[in-house]
């Protein structure tokens, strides 16, 4: 009974999640007039001030998934072109390697803290005469509608995942030889897509590593593999928007797929080298079993 109350808690997050999006979507392009766009083209304009931008905003909300959701959304509603839309896209993949952060300190950016009070600044907003503060309103009821999506994602992810300890399931993969790397990306990848959450893949990989429980190499294959896992929350977003939202995401499926597919078979070497930058500063080597990195 208690497995089934959290899988509709599941199903009611994603449908909320998909509501949240067309909401903030359409009412972006009701409110998309050219002073708006003149003034997020100014910020994002150049490639690189949209890479600027959205790794310092993915670093700081510690989650890319909701930072391609927007830039999903903002491109469906023609503020961004598709150029600075790959560009932005870039700079979350980037953005999101600041999660070492969460596994070292702990930080882990509750969503529902920002959602209330988004919906409690945004409600009044919706009574305006103005149809300019109306559509502000409804943009960031959407926007909090997503984020309390993600949270819900979580809590009811998270539930589930309790029913069978993740931890132990992946320490077991470590023993499959040439198969395990591919095992650890498999696993990765589908953790990533249930959790909607790199960060947490990423620092449970970084625990487990630390620990001695797997190798760094295998480490490494699931940490690529949530890389993947994590464009399922954009292309799904996608499902909610116009040709150019869709054209976005699976730019960002294929600019992650086309990292996994040349870093997954050079893993060895890589970790290889990893390594002897570890030992050079001074440390401990991460390749010797049961030592920590």
């Amino acid at each position: 009974m208690e497995i089934a109350l959290h899988i509709m808690m599941l199903l009611g997050a994603v449908g909320l999640f998909l509501f949240g999006m067309k909401m903030m979507s359409d009412t972006l392009q009701r409110a998309s007039g050219q002073r708006l766009y003149s003034q997020l083209n100014r910020v994002a304009g150049s490639p690189l001030r949209g890479i600027l931008l959205a790794t310092t905003t993915t670093a700081i909300i510690q989650s890319s998934s909701a930072m391609t959701v927007m830039i999903v959304g903002l491109t469906h509603a023609g503020l961004l072109n598709l150029g600075q839309a790959i560009g932005m896209i870039m700079g979350a993949n980037i953005g999101t390697t600041a999660t070492w952060l969460v596994a070292l300190f702990g930080i882990q950016l509750d969503f529902s803290l920002l959602a209330t009070p988004l919906i409690a600044v945004s409600f009044p907003l919706l009574l305006a005469k103005r149809n300019r503060l109306r559509n502000l309103g409804s943009t960031l009821i959407g926007l909090a509608l997503i984020l309390l999506a993600l949270h819900l994602l979580r809590e009811a992810t998270g539930h589930l995942m309790t029913q069978a300890p993740v931890e132990k399931q992946l320490a077991q993969l470590d023993n499959y030889g040439f198969w395990s790397p591919l095992l650890f990306f498999l696993a990765g990848t589908i953790m990533t897509i249930i959790l909607q959450s790199s960060s947490a893949t990423t620092a449970l990989a970084i625990v487990l590593c630390s620990s001695g429980a797997i190798s760094l190499e295998n480490a490494m294959a699931l940490i690529l593999g949530d890389n993947l896992g994590t464009t399922a929350t954009a292309n799904i977003a996608a499902i909610m928007t116009n040709a150019a939202g869709k054209r976005v995401a699976l730019a960002h499926l294929l600019f992650n797929l086309v990292s996994v597919l040349w870093a997954l078979p050079l893993l060895s070497p890589i970790t290889q080298g990893i390594n002897q930058i570890i030992i050079l500063c001074g440390e401990n080597s991460p390749l010797i079993t049961g030592t920590p990195s």
